[in-house]
């Protein structure tokens, strides 16, 4: 699959072939079909915070290629639109809205 990569050395984002991940425990792999870069990510970009070899743009829509939930309403096939990280809404962070914070949260990501 093509991806994002940064590359240290030339502090730019090339496209390359990586690996396809593997689905371990609940989640989803998706196909993506279109990926932004926040504002986040390019000053990471300008300013060579990023570890060589990372993975640009986490806003991303596609599709599931491949999914192990309990959640029997999103199934393969469907189109989505991914959030990066996913809150619980309920703790006393999410209350105060602070999402960041939430300790859900800070567990979920995509990845690559």
């Amino acid at each position: 699959m093509k991806a994002a990569v940064y590359n240290k050395k030339t502090e730019k984002l090339e496209i390359k072939n990586i690996n396809k991940p593997e689905l371990k425990g609940k989640g989803a792999i998706i196909k993506v079909h279109g990926s932004g870069l926040c504002g986040s990510d390019i000053v990471k970009i300008k300013q060579s915070h990023l570890s060589n070899g990372a993975v640009a743009g986490h806003e991303i829509v596609g599709e599931i290629v491949e999914i192990n939930s309990d959640n029997i309403e999103i199934k393969q096939g469907d189109r989505v639109a991914a959030g990066h990280h996913v809150p619980c809404f309920v703790c006393r962070y999410c209350r105060d809205e602070s999402y960041s914070m939430c300790r859900d949260f800070k567990l979920s990501n995509i990845y690559p």
